[in-house]
């Protein structure tokens, strides 16, 4: 039986999709508030997340925000229930990581199906990925969900990693280190590889042996040879840019200048 938490502030709304929910064989759990909610998740687990945005306190996307940053919780299919239905309140919570966004009022059979097809699609991709590592490398990466997030097996266990959350990686060897917001991975993975994977509207080579997300891009500066110095939000010391890689920099548009240096 699939356990569903269902996090929403209104009583008579969350009483009724509790009741729907247990009538299509759900086992369901409920909480009045995000922050009971994302108590909840981390400790029961549950196969998917309904979650109302407009709440007192902490509101739905404070929700997503705060789950994504645990692994455990961020794998869990996030669907959104919400009165407002504009193209931005959308866009929002899918760059936030929901899967799907209910807008209410919504028919009990709308509600059902988006539920199932979520957990069919979950369960499918993890049994796809699973059956990919028996015939691969250990370390290899894998994208069961969407080509903005993906698996990684790291020392034997499945790791979900967001793209948005890398903000470099370099090459040790036959071994890349990834550098997140969160942790860094060490994975054999060539760079190669993974400038096939990340998309290139984002990501960038700047080294025979670093890529960079351009996100995280904050100033350059020159220093030898006509090498610069590359510094990037979240790591401490600045990375080498060779000349041989500044036309791409700047072809792309991310070539930025310290406040004291006019630079390319």
């Amino acid at each position: 039986m699939n356990k569903i938490l269902v996090i929403e502030d209104e009583d008579d709304v969350r009483t009724s999709i509790k009741d729907i929910l247990e009538n299509s064989d759900f086992k369901v759990i409920t909480a009045s508030d995000g922050i009971t909610g994302v108590k909840l998740a981390k400790s029961k687990l549950p196969d998917l997340i309904l979650c109302d945005i407009m709440m007192p306190g902490l509101d739905g996307y404070s929700v997503i925000k705060s789950l994504s940053k645990v692994e455990r919780t961020s794998i869990i299919p996030f669907l959104f229930l919400s009165a407002k239905s504009t193209m931005e309140d959308l866009r929002l919570g899918m760059n936030l990581g929901a899967d799907d966004y209910l807008v209410k009022p919504f028919r009990a059979k709308d509600l059902v199906e988006a539920i199932n097809n979520r957990i069919m699609k979950r369960k499918q991709l993890l049994t796809k990925s699973k059956n990919n590592i028996s015939d691969q490398n250990f370390d290899e990466v894998h994208n069961p969900f969407t080509p903005d997030r993906m698996f990684i097996n790291y020392n034997n266990s499945m790791r979900l990693i967001k793209t948005k959350d890398i903000y470099c990686i370099r090459a040790e060897g036959s071994y890349t280190e990834i550098f997140t917001k969160a942790k860094k991975y060490t994975i054999r993975k060539s760079l190669k590889a993974w400038e096939e994977l990340l998309p290139k509207e984002v990501f960038l080579r700047i080294h025979r042996s670093t890529i960079v997300n351009t996100n995280y891009f904050k100033y350059s500066e020159p220093v030898y040879n006509r090498s610069y110095h590359i510094y990037l939000d979240g790591m401490k010391e600045p990375l080498i840019l060779s000349e041989r890689y500044v036309k791409n920099l700047k072809h792309n548009s991310v070539i930025k200048t310290n406040k004291k240096t006019d630079l390319l």
